[in-house]
């Protein structure tokens, strides 16, 4: 039975490691793009600790002058201390086991969550891949570094999102971001230094510096009194191996520089910050999209299966040099088949970057119990992020278990949709029309019921041969769209596509000639179906549509 590796709260405090034992302490800490920052203390008579100074360039030139100038004697005990700082995950589950196909209905409610239609899927497969690249990144990373493989400032680092700021936009996203990622502090391995590290950062109230929302705490035992005390210092905490959402208004534009600077393992999410202070080309998010979120799933699950992932995703089976091949002939597949679209430059240093955490993550949900193949799950999610760049394994499934419609599904959703229109629950919305008859909006006889369609005979003309015909208007299609075809996905583009690949049954024609009142005809947009070519009728279709047409006098 597959179970979650431990997730600790936290590292064990232990006395020894917080006891400072000398009247001058230096602590430094490094960060992850390799520069470093130190806190100098002093101890009062008290048995406290206060800090005197930060240095943000804490050589041991600088170290010794900054002791000199607060007057630290060369006989004094100096404390001198250097940590590492780790993210660490809270979780917000028990640990338990978890069914592969149980996570993967959340993550596909994820995926969907905006509409199933391409644009909407992609919108958001970009997103979740993108904020799961943010703990595959350092990983990603060093295995390029491995290969000798070309590092640019794009591959480099997690991805960088931007946004643009509605109200409604930044709250779906806060609640996106807080109900797939696990909440996160950031701590040395000694507890020494701790802070939380919010994964939404608003704008705040008032001008504020980035550094109060995420400054480090020092934590130390008094000696005198054996407590444990806590200083707060003007050293950043650091995001590495996570995510976070900022609204940069009201923030200094140098601060969040810095930021980025910092973190660079941490996938990053802006409003309100302007391109051109980003270091890397930003992908763009679609804020249209993302307020039509429906935010249903189990957010608990998904945040401790991340959290997980976050500890055993470079334990791999896969060797990274497949991945890597891999994605890189999916991004080229990709952009021959899209030319407008081509992956290029930094975008395309992107895109295999998140091919990549697709790959990793693919493996991860794969070890879970009942979970589909690495394959099909890797397969299926690099074409929803990239349409085309491989061959979609689900495209059999049933309308509703596939994740996204596209174009290629719009053939069997028509179909579905047409059907629908030949059941028992909607053939008696039509109105059988004969020649120089009024089509009317709703039936004479039930005036609360609104006409979807109109029974008619077309003549013969010319060399065309007359037909039995259903005429159903464009806008009744799509006022309707919901109650007839069992996914939604763009109603226009879907009725655009059909008419180019009509089948058979559907006449060339899009418009009729409909009489609307005794002395006035119409050119309405309609989608005509030629009854007798329909292949899917059903036999009580058939014979409710010959006694309809029985009655209709004369032709049209």
């Amino acid at each position: 039975m597959n179970h979650f590796p431990e997730l600790e709260l936290s590292w064990p405090l232990l006395e020894s490691d917080l006891a400072i034992d000398s009247d001058w302490a230096v602590f430094s800490v490094e960060y992850d793009y390799g520069e470093s920052a130190a806190i100098i203390l002093k101890q009062t008579a008290k048995g406290n600790f206060k800090i005197k100074c930060a240095l943000f360039d804490p050589s041991e030139v600088n170290v010794t002058k900054a002791l000199t100038k607060l007057g630290a004697s060369s006989s004094g005990q100096i404390c001198y201390q250097e940590f590492d700082l780790r993210t660490h995950y809270r979780p917000t589950a028990a640990d338990r086991p978890l069914d592969g196909n149980v996570f993967c209905s959340e993550l596909q409610k994820i995926l969907t969550s905006c509409g199933k239609d391409e644009a909407s899927i992609r919108e958001m497969a970009t997103l979740v891949f993108g904020l799961l690249a943010g703990y595959t990144s350092q990983y990603i990373y060093w295995q390029l570094a491995k290969l000798r493989e070309k590092i640019t400032d794009s591959n480099f680092r997690a991805p960088i999102f931007t946004a643009r700021y509605t109200q409604s936009a930044w709250d779906v996203l806060s609640e996106i971001i807080e109900n797939i990622c696990p909440a996160q502090y950031c701590a040395s391995q000694s507890d020494q230094f701790y802070t939380d590290l919010p994964r939404v950062i608003p704008t705040p109230l008032h001008a504020q510096n980035l550094i109060d929302k995420i400054a480090l705490s020092v934590r130390y035992i008094n000696d005198t009194a054996g407590t444990m005390k806590e200083l707060r210092s003007e050293l950043p905490g650091q995001y590495s191996g996570t995510v976070v959402l900022i609204d940069g208004n009201g923030f200094p534009n140098a601060q969040l520089i810095e930021f980025q600077k910092r973190n660079i393992w941490c996938t990053q999410v802006f409003f309100r910050l302007p391109a051109s202070k980003m270091p890397v080309d930003p992908l763009p998010l679609d804020a249209r999209i993302l307020t039509k979120c429906s935010l249903d799933w189990d957010g608990p699950l998904m945040q401790t299966a991340i959290a997980a992932f976050s500890k055993i995703h470079t334990y791999r089976k896969r060797k990274f040099q497949e991945m890597l091949s891999s994605a890189q002939e999916k991004v080229k597949r990709y952009s021959s088949l899209h030319p407008s679209d081509r992956l290029i430059g930094q975008k395309k240093d992107k895109y295999i970057q998140l091919l990549l955490t697709i790959e990793c993550f693919a493996d991860f949900v794969a070890s879970l119990q009942n979970a589909p193949s690495h394959n099909e799950l890797a397969a299926e999610w690099s074409y929803l992020l990239l349409p085309g760049c491989c061959d979609r394994p689900r495209q059999t499934c049933p309308l509703e278990e596939r994740t996204s419609i596209t174009q290629a599904d719009y053939p069997d959703l028509w179909q579905a949709g047409m059907e629908r229109l030949f059941s028992p629950e909607i053939l008696h919305r039509y109105q059988a029309v004969g020649a120089n008859e009024i089509c009317d909006d709703v039936f004479p006889d039930e005036p609360e019921q609104a006409v979807w369609g109109y029974w008619r005979n077309v003549k013969k003309y010319g060399k065309r041969a007359g037909f039995r015909a259903l005429y159903i208007p464009e806008q009744t299609l799509y006022d309707h769209f919901e109650e007839i075809f069992p996914i939604l996905c763009d109603c226009y583009d879907l009725l655009k596509y059909i008419r180019k690949h009509a089948p058979a049954y559907l006449h060339t024609a899009k418009t009729a000639n409909l009489r609307v009142a005794c002395d006035h005809h119409q050119q309405t947009p309609c989608v005509i179906l030629r009854i007798d070519d329909i292949p899917f009728l059903s036999q009580d279709a058939k014979q409710h549509i010959e006694a309809v047409f029985t009655y209709i006098p004369g032709s049209d």
